[in-house]
């Protein structure tokens, strides 16, 4: 399985860049694009990403990209979802209400 999305992932070289390639990734999302083991390859990536790193836009994106794949997909329980439960209490409040709602 050669997904684009996840080669992109693995080289941004950006934040704007990573922010493209993830709504790329929602919107295919939405449209159910993905069988369930591509999607769970990709949110296993988008986990290995350090978020708190990222400026407020860019993690704003990526969390809503997962709450999409656990909307749009039943992968709940088919992904450690550990690394994002892990900064809860260390990101804006705003977006709490995203890791709150979809992940526990």
């Amino acid at each position: 399985m050669e997904l684009k999305e996840y080669n992109e992932l693995k080289l941004y070289r950006s934040e704007d860049e990573l922010c493209t390639i993830l709504e790329l990734i929602s919107d295919k999302i939405n449209f159910n694009g993905y069988e369930e083991q591509e999607l769970i390859l990709l949110v296993k990536e988008i986990l290995d990403i350090d978020i708190l790193s990222l400026s407020y836009t860019v993690r704003e994106q990526l969390l809503s990209t997962l709450c999409d794949a656990v909307s749009y997909y039943d992968i709940r329980n088919k992904v450690d979802w550990g690394r994002v439960l892990s900064i809860r209490n260390d990101i804006e409040d705003d977006l709490k209400e995203y890791i709150e709602e979809f992940f526990m």
